[in-house]
């Protein structure tokens, strides 16, 4: 369980595409489709993958191994593998970027973040200020945090807002709904079950991250949102 909770952190992107829910036509039926696709596909190549690192190096080079992938080729393809990497890297903080600052943006129309996030580019119709705000904290906590640490805390907090997200879907109606409520009852369950499983260390993190969170929202933006 501990195992995968951390390693959850490699399954978060997929949800990303559901936030942008508004730039997308037939979003209902599109979506489905999307993730349902794009988490087939990411199942087939992490498995490719682990198979491949375990079957050539075994379980005691990748105990101590830092670029597994890497050490599956030959010396002189390695920098094609750091440049593949690279580019990947760069794909998923791409994808999170788009993801969390469309999450600020609704958050700033609902008035939970301030305003000012909620502005549109009339040039590119992107959300800018809220993309530039959450790249820069990205920059910064990265920089500032250890990574090994940061893995643990991220798959904390992600795991959390996702329960949130089952608890959501348990409360809509059910004139809105389509799916069954298990679904929501097991996801909330599992998500539970996986943050406890975390570290310590993490789950502390997680729970200080959003307890300062819920303190900023209800000490600085509700009052704001009540007298607006």
């Amino acid at each position: 369980l501990q195992a995968a909770g951390l390693m959850f952190f490699a399954f978060a992107g997929y949800a990303r595409m559901a936030t942008m829910g508004a730039e997308i036509k037939s979003p209902k039926r599109v979506l489905p489709w999307v993730i349902v696709g794009t988490m087939v596909s990411v199942l087939v190549v992490y498995a490719f993958v682990g198979w491949a690192v375990l079957s050539r190096l075994g379980v005691d080079t990748l105990a101590v191994s830092v670029t597994p992938v890497a050490d599956l080729v030959a010396d002189p393809w390695r920098p094609l593998v750091a440049i593949v990497a690279v580019a990947a890297a760069l794909g998923s903080l791409m994808t999170i970027l788009a993801g969390m600052s469309r999450t600020a943006l609704a958050m700033a129309d609902a008035g939970d973040l301030p305003l000012r996030l909620g502005f549109i580019s009339p040039t590119t119709k992107t959300p800018v200020v809220a993309e530039i705000t959450v790249a820069a904290i990205g920059i910064a906590v990265v920089l500032s945090v250890d990574p090994v640490f940061l893995v643990g805390a991220s798959s904390g907090a992600v795991l959390s807002y996702y329960a949130l997200a089952h608890l959501s879907g348990l409360m809509q109606p059910a004139s809105e709904r389509f799916l069954p409520r298990v679904v929501q009852v097991l996801g909330l369950v599992g998500c539970g079950l996986l943050v406890v499983a975390l570290p310590t260390a993490s789950v502390v993190t997680a729970l200080v991250l959003i307890a300062s969170s819920v303190v900023v929202w209800w000490g600085f933006v509700r009052p704001r949102r009540q007298l607006g």
